[in-house]
């Protein structure tokens, strides 16, 4: 149900995805003095969660707040950056204006009153690659039991690969830092501000013939449940098992597809050399549109490749090469509305095809390359109407079929109720109705036209509305 959703929902938000992809994750360590510099205040680590969460933790070395402590912060969604209470209840506030403006983001952050804004610098990346599935929050409990029990723990990409475990054991009362330099030799170390502290982690090893830098998803199985050992300063050690509660970083479990765009078995860039005007990825996982995954695509020949595709997603993209066009999802679009690349060979994702449609432009009774009618707003036409539309190159025949709907406002709600023409060969660039019963207030009529070579659908209709587009044209028959 969710798919068809997603399909109604679409035709809403192209003009809010134009080129929109992020150029990397926050994940990793950030301070408020450009990378190198030894004087710095404020370190933060920061971890972003496939749920589109983040956890910043905040080193205080500053001296601004009272003693040097840590903080931490969740916010819902890192979209737009951070703006959230202390975790652990201290009246302590976070807030960085976001994390596009690389590479200083403004920050913000205030303890019982006392405010400091600076800049911040990323100094490490995150995660590594070899050891992306261990990336995540940790607790002493399996998901949804209570405990007070956590630990950050995040991946560095260096050489050796390092890491960094942040512990609370009293739900955000004390913190504890544990940084080891070579991840690969194992985690077992004292804490960071040498408070006495010691904390070791037994990870799975990883296989000695593994090689990180040819995997191309970061999908890796995450089944081990570590155990762990953590004493305390001046107490008594602890044992038990660490359970993943939320995984990191947000592209967890992606996927890298590619392929070639084309039109009518021709690779695209043999009609037109332009990028696309806009594209994006919805991932049904999640019922969010992506804002992780990465576009390349190769405007000589045709190849693209998306990272951070999700397991089961949409992807639209468009080029518009008639200025004619600027009010309608561009002269060539394409819609998947399913590519699970989740359940792919590597094979398969390396060669996704996007098979792109023309947009037909319609020049009566109405001209689609203009803006009209807010959705659900029908333009009212008297019968019989005459539709007219321009040929398109490699279209042998064309299919022509017209509906009566009700309308949102209708009892029963917007809805389909009767197919009135379906026609499969048409071979003219117009289509006259006949006569057309006047539409009930509360109903209305759809048409929509599609253009095939043989059996392949290389053209569609498409409508402009005030806030986005639709596939067919809506109108009312008046006396």
């Amino acid at each position: 149900m969710k798919k068809f959703g997603v399909i109604l929902a679409f035709v809403s938000v192209w003009a809010l995805f134009s080129a929109m992809a992020w150029a990397e994750l926050p994940d990793g360590v950030w301070k408020d003095v450009p990378s190198g510099n030894a004087n710095d205040n404020y370190a933060l680590y920061v971890q972003t969660y496939t749920e589109q969460s983040v956890v910043v933790v905040l080193l205080d070395n500053s001296g601004e707040h009272g003693a040097r402590r840590m903080y931490a912060f969740l916010d819902s969604d890192f979209s737009d950056g951070v703006d959230a209470s202390e975790v652990g209840g201290i009246d302590a506030q976070l807030i960085i204006q976001d994390f596009t403006s690389q590479p200083a983001l403004s920050a913000s952050f205030t303890v019982g009153g006392v405010t400091s804004d600076f800049q911040l610098y990323q100094w490490v990346s995150s995660p590594d690659v070899s050891h992306v599935a261990k990336n995540g929050i940790y607790k002493n409990v399996a998901p949804m039991e209570a405990t007070e029990f956590n630990l950050y723990f995040q991946t560095y990409d260096a050489d050796p690969a390092s890491a960094i475990a942040i512990l609370t054991p009293d739900g955000g009362a004390t913190y504890y830092a544990f940084l080891v330099g070579d991840l690969d030799n194992g985690f077992d170390t004292s804490d960071l501000l040498e408070e006495g502290a010691q904390l070791s982690i037994e990870f799975t090893p990883i296989s000695s013939d593994l090689d990180a830098s040819a995997q191309t998803d970061v999908s890796p199985a995450n089944d081990e449940e570590p155990p762990y050992a953590f004493t305390p300063p001046g107490g008594v050690e602890t044992t038990g098992t660490l359970f993943k509660w939320f995984q990191g970083p947000a592209y967890f479990g992606t996927y890298t597809i590619g392929g070639q765009v084309h039109f009518n078995g021709t690779p695209f860039p043999v009609i037109s050399n332009l990028q696309p005007r806009f594209h994006y990825v919805f991932d049904y996982d999640l019922d969010a549109y992506s804002d992780i995954y990465e576009l390349t695509y190769d405007s000589s020949t045709g190849m693209y490749t998306i990272q951070y595709f999700p397991a089961d997603g949409a992807f639209s993209i468009n080029f518009a090469i008639d200025p004619r066009h600027d009010y309608l999802p561009g002269n060539f679009y394409s819609y998947i509305s399913s590519i699970e690349a989740g359940a792919m060979s590597e094979s398969e994702r390396e060669n996704v095809d996007i098979p792109l449609t023309e947009v037909i432009h319609l020049t009566a009774p109405y001209d689609n390359t203009q803006i009209i009618y807010a959705r659900g707003e029908y333009p009212s036409l008297s019968s019989p109407v005459t539709f007219t539309w321009e040929a398109v190159d490699g279209v042998t025949r064309w299919r022509v079929v017209l509906d009566r709907y009700r309308s949102p406002d209708h009892p029963d709600g917007y809805g389909f109720i009767e197919n009135l023409v379906t026609l499969n060969d048409v071979t003219e660039t117009t289509y006259s109705t006949g006569a057309l019963a006047s539409s009930a207030s509360n109903e209305h009529y759809q048409f929509f036209v599609e253009g095939f070579a043989g059996d392949d659908l290389i053209a569609k209709y498409y409508t402009v509305y005030t806030d986005g587009y639709g596939g067919d044209f809506r109108f009312r028959i008046v006396p």
